[in-house]
């Protein structure tokens, strides 16, 4: 994945790769060596690829149409130019745990001018379960109102005050 990732980059631009989420038994079942050897693509379906393949081609034409919101960006697949990472000062810490932070930070790469590159059609990751509190996706939870209020209020932004460049001021020991 990361391979597909640097062969792809292009500076100043933001990738996007597909994901596969399996469940709380397959997760269970992988070991070290599984993932190793590459066996945990197994779970990577004919089905599953077809449907990369789609959202590939709708990713490419959505960037072609200028759609602002596209590609969806998920944190566990994507790759920033650091250049473009720092200029917009990186993930906002005024995100409270889950929901919106990915959104946001993709919203601001294209409004300084980055354009997302689509690699759902090549590059995967396998999303192991785990239990999270089902509150976190709720989105009546107080936690996740506070997210989608600070992300609608903030679309046009470019760079945020509370990111990167707070910890490069930390003294680490």
């Amino acid at each position: 994945m990361v391979k597909v990732h640097r062969q792809a980059f292009s500076e100043g631009e933001f990738c996007v790769g597909g994901y596969i989420s399996i469940g709380l038994e397959e997760s269970r079942s992988l070991t070290l060596q599984a993932i190793e050897t590459g066996e945990h693509h197994r779970f990577l379906t004919t089905e599953q690829m077809n449907r990369f393949r789609m959202i590939h081609f709708k990713k490419r034409l959505y960037r072609l149409l200028g759609k602002r919101k596209k590609p969806k960006v998920l944190g566990g697949n994507l790759s920033v130019d650091r250049k473009a990472f720092i200029a917009i000062n990186g993930f906002d810490e005024a995100y409270d745990n889950v929901g919106q932070d990915d959104s946001d930070l993709r919203n601001r790469l294209r409004n300084r001018g980055s354009k997302g590159i689509s690699l759902w059609n090549r590059a995967f990751v396998v999303h192991l379960h785990h239990d999270i509190d089902s509150r976190h996706f709720n989105p009546n939870w107080p936690r996740m109102r506070s997210n989608m209020t600070l992300y609608k209020a903030n679309q046009k932004r470019i760079r945020i005050v509370q990111g990167y460049d707070t910890h490069l001021k930390r003294k680490f020991v």
